[in-house]
């Protein structure tokens, strides 16, 4: 379960944020608590605006991929 944004270095708490789908309902994603994560309005927008995606690793860390597949670091 995600207790902030799931972008990567973002620390706004979940209470303060949208659910999205992680793989988009516009591609077959399911409207379903496994298919949802929150996102802050900022980065829910910049999400969808970008093509960016955010996915789970095996380890439950959440990780954000820009359009073109590579990774946003997490900042220093």
């Amino acid at each position: 379960t995600a207790i902030r944004c799931t972008h990567t270095g973002c620390d706004r708490g979940s209470t303060d944020c949208q659910i999205d789908h992680t793989v988009p309902w516009s591609e077959g994603g399911r409207t379903c608590v496994c298919n949802g994560n929150p996102g802050c309005r900022h980065h829910n927008l910049w999400r969808h605006l970008t093509g960016a995606r955010v996915s789970r690793r095996r380890n439950g860390t959440w990780v954000t991929f820009r359009a073109d597949g590579t990774e946003v670091a997490p900042p220093l």
